[in-house]
């Protein structure tokens, strides 16, 4: 006979069972990347802006955080007048109330840049010593494009050869229980400059 016969197919009625088979996957979870050891600040954010490991420091996931254990004082450019890689993602350097610095006879670099989608909070942390120079170049400790939160720190003896010693705003930037203070510029900004961007000081 055919096949169906042999089966014992013929004359009945065949159901045919699908299966979905749903799967589940969880939000990511924030990552904590410690600042120490062969883990530096720019291999820390770089790992949290890409998701990789970097350097010595774990790789990033979701929004991320950084703590640090002790003075970080930077000696070259990570790029152009950055000190540190542009955050590109949700991080918050949690200070733990040690500094960031350019260190003495380094090159002019500012200390952050905050990229357009980046969305950075500096928590109990000192920014210090940043400077940059050249026309139109401004924030000598950050530059922002994206959204800054600074929270009960210390911005202080920075500089800038066009505006904002300590910061230059194009984004949004909240300002909380934090002082700014013996900043320099040449132009517009000793403190904070907003060029098109939206500052609140709390």
């Amino acid at each position: 006979g055919d096949v169906m016969s042999e089966l014992g197919l013929v004359g009945s009625s065949t159901r045919i069972l699908l299966a979905l088979v749903v799967v589940v996957v969880p939000p990511l979870s924030p990552a904590t990347i410690v600042v120490t050891g062969g883990c530096t600040l720019p291999d820390a954010i770089a790992a949290a802006n890409t998701d990789t490991a970097t350097g010595g420091c774990a790789a990033g996931s979701s929004a991320d955080t950084v703590p640090l254990t002790g003075v970080v004082s930077l000696n070259t450019a990570h790029s152009g007048q950055d000190g540190t890689p542009a955050v590109t993602s949700t991080i918050t350097v949690d200070g733990n109330g040690f500094t960031v610095e350019r260190a003495s006879g380094a090159p002019d670099f500012r200390l952050f840049n905050v990229g357009g989608s980046g969305d950075l909070t500096l928590d109990d942390v000192v920014l210090t010593n940043g400077s940059v120079t050249g026309v139109l170049n401004g924030g000598g400790a950050i530059t922002n494009s994206g959204t800054l939160t600074v929270n009960g720190s210390r911005i202080v003896a920075n500089a800038a050869s066009f505006s904002g010693g300590g910061i230059f705003n194009d984004g949004v930037a909240t300002i909380v229980n934090s002082t700014i203070s013996g900043n320099d510029t040449d132009e517009d900004g000793g403190g904070i400059n907003s060029n098109f961007g939206a500052e609140t000081a709390v």
